[in-house]
């Protein structure tokens, strides 16, 4: 049990029951379903600069395909919020039919602005796409509803972003940087933003006593982190989806540690 818990991207609630997932990583010779319901991220989207369009990564959860005897149905989708997850999970995951384990991944668009309005009324009050409140709020409620259906919801924090190339991202075609900079008090304000909504993702995760996969740090503590996010500063390119995939991995690693602990 040491050994997870000193895994900086695994975060474990105390007394957390391990029976299940030592029954699904027991070798019991039929595999076992991962649901990941999440955004572009985990979709596996890359903006190539060289193309001046997105392309998918590939290879997104092969490895813990293999090595751990799981059948893993990406259902992330472009744009998603935690509203729009929380409707096509509704759709997907019942009590008749439901993967052993369901991950969840949401925060980046929830917390994004209508730059055009922004850069419009740099004065004035602007709500996010899904304001703070009613993020816990329907995110504590999929919890729940995952939990009832018989799955295992995993929370994943959402991989950070780069502000500076947010920033210029957003003003490509015209924006006012000046505005928006204006309105934000400071470039690092992006930043800082959606950090604060991942640590509403984590929170709600402790409340509910949900095991934590933690995809910001493994980018975080990396000294070549300006080559790990594309120009628009939110899609990993390919060496930071890389690293996804490895975290991925490792916490299965630490999974089947802890359930044999």
């Amino acid at each position: 049990m040491e050994a997870i818990l000193k895994n900086p991207y695994i975060k474990t609630p105390k007394n957390f029951d391990f029976s299940k997932i030592k029954e699904a990583l027991a070798g019991s010779g039929r595999r076992f379903c991962a649901g990941v319901f999440g955004d572009s991220v985990l979709r596996g989207v890359i903006f190539d600069e060289k193309a001046g369009g997105y392309r998918m990564h590939r290879g997104r959860f092969a490895e813990v395909k293999d090595r751990f005897h799981l059948d893993v149905e990406n259902n992330s989708r472009f744009g998603f919020t935690v509203e729009r997850g929380a409707a096509l999970i509704r759709k997907t995951v019942s009590k008749e039919n439901h993967p052993e384990f369901v991950f969840l991944e949401y925060g980046s668009n929830d917390c994004n602005f209508d730059w055009e309005k922004v850069a419009a009324h740099p004065d004035g009050e602007h709500s996010p796409v899904t304001p703070a409140e009613t993020f816990c709020r329907v995110y504590s409620e999929l919890v729940d509803y995952v939990l009832e259906c018989g799955s295992m919801p995993i929370v994943v924090l959402p991989t950070p972003i780069d502000s500076e190339k947010f920033l210029s991202w957003i003003c490509r075609r015209g924006l006012s940087k000046e505005n928006i900079l204006h309105w934000l008090g400071g470039t690092e304000m992006i930043y800082r933003w959606q950090e604060y909504y991942s640590g509403l993702c984590e929170r709600v995760a402790l409340e509910k006593s949900c095991l934590v996969m933690d995809l910001r740090t493994p980018f975080l503590i990396r000294h070549d982190y300006d080559e790990l996010l594309c120009a628009d500063g939110m899609h990993p390119t390919e060496k930071g989806h890389s690293i996804i995939d490895e975290t991925f991995a490792r916490f299965w690693e630490r999974l089947a540690i802890g359930a044999s602990s």
